[in-house]
């Protein structure tokens, strides 16, 4: 509603010049040199309606303009940026866009930046897949578009764009490693946040070119504000814990290590920034460390951010700004997974490891694994604007470097002499762009808005690691203090750069055409494939600006869009490589690597999406719907080449094609609103349909435990032998060809938020709901084929005396989980390493027995 307090950086524009301004701290703004006659000012700002007063102007005469906004829930005259050349308005785009205002989600268990957006809107998910502290999941907008790729989306913050590498996970010298990596952009400190802007899939994001058929994540962090210095403190505290142990560890209450060595966590967060300025200087800073327990005893992650935004305005029509941050954080991890250090692959034995009858696995906590990771990003913009036409220049660095230690110490069981790993990861994304636009009025009714401008980004990547084992005695040790060592060094340099052009067409400010294209070329790109085209065409209509439209629908927006974005192959899948090797008494030699492609380009996907936007009922209910369809040409797939040749691994070809749909439905509304009470809700569906369409004849191939791209199914699925006859009283029947067991990611998103305020006190909530997807249980599948896993155990005991009774009441009634072909394919998989036939596949969110998990997904 209207409040009737002032509002500051409210955006002022006299239409049709390029005269504009913003107001002050209380609300009161100025303009010069407006032209003498009838004017239409405009006043808008975030989070409100967008407001007009026409304004007769006399020549030598001041005149006065006071606007009343009023706060929206959705507004078609918020200013956005992503997705657009340069800022506009969300009336504009022909796609759908989530906007994320702190301001309205500062109040929620909001622990990261992920989390955030994880619960957001429709068409995010991300994917986590262990719990230890500093470690981050996948984010991925809709479906797959890539088998190879990958489908993360880009990342921008403040105009400056990050790198998507992810920080190494600490190792040991055999590659082991702890199953932790770390992504920078989950060190942003969420208080430090303004806002956030996320668009969904190639028609939204074909002005980005290659590497933006994943989406697009635009994050605006705080700006100073014209008047007395504004402080403001945060301390936050709470814990990580596991509340209760899963149905397989409580077969086995007393004989578990992980009851002596778990622990609730502490988590503090202290954070502290100060913002103000003058009109013509602008400044925002802010600190903030975290403290962060694991449940584990040895588990830690110290983190700490301080940053700088300034602005200045340097003369009429420009304006500088610089955004400066610099971030550290150190954790300590545990190794975990599926290897023969984990912590959990060790505990879930149940004195059958390691130790013969030792139940304590805490020797696996004497490992030390470190990961120190250095972050800045830094960026600068200069926007000038004169007459009709505005102009942005932009350059950025994202500066990233780890340091993980992976230490077993001299005496260490599984290692007696000890060994050490140390690696170096270094990570430098440097950005450069312009964008310029010229707008004017074609006739009283239509408005143009051309736009131009091309972006470069070069990153390099430097990757060194050593190794040693074999210590001397015990103490304090380097790689070079063991009596066995070996190097690793790998560099990497990749350039994109892009050119775009854009026109939108505006008729009586309700219906909105937009035609662009962008050309790209690669440094990852075949020598003999040239430039790529990426085309769009958007068409949003504001169908509630009709005079004769109802006063109960506030707004309802009609919208499609149709584009093309890419994803780039890796920086040497074009080029002909060879692996150097140590033959006989070590010279040097070298084998076939990648046979390389001279005419190998980027994966193409073509997307068509369309739905609406509607206010109701004075603005307390928002409905947005979306149906989206993209098909990737061109895509990705390894295929092996003709072994005669000489070349025995696969090489990338653009021979694949996969296709993804669904719809995105998101309602938000406010429930009761009353001065001492307000409730509002919020829900959002999503639903995806990923399918290999054709795999251009290459074979199927693997791309993890048990997942395969395979034609016909969604990338990836999981493929499993299974037991045929598992009701049956006779031995177990495999399958003779691995069957499909179920999809990688889900097919059903669901999403949470609720807002209960009772005067001053707020309670808050965020959830997610997940069905579909499926991962695998490596630690149950490792533990059972040693014949060490609980879950397995129970079986083999039970059925023993239950196959007695069977046999001598044939009538007897037998549980499902102990059939003989169950029971007996325990047998088989625990004495006999067969790993095509056991698997612990289990839904997302399940928290099941794995004897379970196999069940149902037709498993033995």
């Amino acid at each position: 509603g209207v409040t009737g307090n002032p509002i500051q950086r409210a955006e002022v524009l006299v239409e049709g010049t390029a005269l504009t301004t913003f107001t002050r701290v209380d609300g009161r703004y100025e303009l010069t040199d407006v032209p003498a006659g009838s004017q239409t000012v405009r006043a808008r700002v975030l989070g409100f309606s967008s407001t007009t007063l026409d304004v007769t102007i006399l020549a030598g005469q001041a005149a006065t303009a006071q606007f009343e906004l009023r706060e929206e829930i959705f507004s078609l005259d918020a200013v956005v940026v992503t997705g657009l050349p340069t800022a506009g308005r969300r009336r504009e785009l022909g796609s759908s866009l989530n906007q994320i205002q702190m301001s309205d989600v500062d109040l929620q268990p909001v622990q990261s930046l992920e989390t955030l957006l994880q619960a957001s809107g429709p068409g995010i998910s991300s994917f986590i897949n262990q719990g230890q502290v500093g470690a981050s999941g996948r984010l991925q907008l809709r479906g797959a578009t890539s088998v190879s790729q990958g489908n993360e989306p880009l990342v921008y913050i403040d105009g400056v764009r990050l790198s998507t590498q992810r920080t190494p996970a600490a190792a040991a010298f055999d590659g082991r490693n702890t199953r932790v990596s770390g992504f920078s952009w989950n060190d942003i400190n969420p208080s430090d946040i303004d806002r956030v802007e996320v668009i969904k899939g190639a028609a939204a994001t074909s002005l980005y070119g290659t590497e933006a058929s994943g989406g697009v994540i635009q994050i605006f962090t705080k700006r100073g504000t014209s008047g007395r210095p504004q402080w403001q403190f945060s301390i936050t505290q709470g814990g990580n814990f596991w509340p209760r142990p899963s149905s397989v560890i409580q077969q086995h209450p007393t004989s578990l290590d992980i009851d002596v060595i778990k622990r609730t966590g502490h988590v503090q967060r202290l954070s502290g920034s100060v913002r103000g300025g003058t009109p013509d200087l602008d400044y925002f800073f802010s600190a903030s460390g975290t403290d962060e327990n694991g449940i584990v005893d040895t588990q830690f992650s110290k983190h700490w951010t301080v940053s700088g935004n300034f602005g200045i305005n340097l003369f009429e029509g420009m304006t500088f700004r610089l955004t400066n941050t610099y971030t550290h954080r150190r954790t300590r991890q545990v190794a975990d997974g599926n290897n023969r250090y984990g912590y959990m692959l060790n505990v879930l034995r149940v004195g059958k490891g390691y130790y013969a009858d030792n139940r304590d696995q805490s020797w696996v906590l004497e490992q030390e694994y470190f990961n120190d990771l250095d972050t800045f990003l830094g960026g600068g913009n200069l926007e000038y604007s004169h007459g009709d036409f505005k102009h942005s220049f932009r350059v950025g660095l994202h500066h990233m470097e780890s340091a993980n230690s992976g230490y077993q110490p001299y005496g260490w069981h599984l290692n007696p002499l000890g060994t050490i790993s140390q690696r170096r990861f270094q990570n430098r994304l440097i950005t450069a762009e312009y964008a310029g636009t010229y707008e004017r009025n074609l006739s009283s009714t239509i408005r143009s808005t051309f736009s131009v401008g091309g972006q470069l980004f070069d990153e390099r990547q430097l990757d060194v690691r050593a190794n040693g084992r074999d210590f001397p005695g015990p103490g304090e040790h380097t790689v070079a203090s063991a009596a066995l060592t070996d190097a690793y060094e790998s560099r990497i340099r990749e350039v994109n750069a892009g050119f775009f052009v854009q026109e939108m067409i505006g008729i009586h400010d309700r219906l909105f055409l937009t035609a662009g294209i962008r050309l790209d070329g690669n440094s990852s790109f075949g020598e003999d494939y040239a430039f790529q085209l990426y085309p769009k065409f958007s068409v949003s209509y504001v169908v509630s600006d009709m005079e004769a439209w109802p006063d109960w629908w506030n707004t309802f927006r009609i919208r499609g869009a149709v584009g093309t974005a890419g994803k780039a192959p890796g920086a040497f899948d074009a080029t002909r490589t060879w692996n150097p090797i140590a033959a006989n008494d070590g010279e040097a030699g070298l084998t076939p690597g990648n046979i390389g492609n001279p005419d190998l380009g980027p994966e193409k996907t073509l997307e068509i999406e369309g739905g609406f936007d509607a206010d109701l009922f004075d603005a307390r209910l928002n409905v947005e719907f979306t149906y989206y369809d993209a098909t990737t040409t061109d895509a990705l797939f390894s295929v092996r080449p003709i072994p005669s040749e000489g070349w025995l691994n696969t090489q990338l070809e653009n021979v694949g094609e996969l296709r993804s749909k669904g719809i995105e439905l998101s309602l938000n509304g406010v429930v009761l609103d009353t001065k001492k009470f307000n409730w509002a809700v919020g829900t959002a569906l999503t639903t995806t349909d990923s399918k290999i369409v054709d795999m251009g004849g290459a074979a199927p191939f693997g791309v993890g435990r048990n997942q395969e791209i395979r034609e016909g199914y969604a990338p990836p699925s999981f493929f499993v032998t299974t037991v045929t006859n598992p009701d049956e009283l006779a031995d177990p029947i495999f399958s003779d060809e691995p069957q499909y067991a179920g999809d990688t990611f889900p097919s059903t998103t669901m999403n949470f938020t609720t807002d209960i305020s009772f005067g001053p006190v707020t309670l808050s909530g965020l959830g997610e709901l997940v069905n579909g997807g499926h991962m695998v249980n490596a630690v149950a599948y490792l533990n059972t084929i040693r014949n060490v896993w609980p879950g397995c155990s129970e079986a083999q005991a039970l059925g023993s005396g239950l196959l007695q009774a069977a046999e001598s009441d044939g009538n007897a009634p037998l549980p499902r989980k102990c059939a003989p072909s169950r029971i007996q394919f325990c047998d088989t998989v625990c004495d006999r390493y067969q790993p095509d036939q056991s698997h612990g596949l289990h839904r997302y969110r399940s928290r099941v027995a794995p004897i379970e998990w196999s069940r149902r997904t037709g498993l033995a």
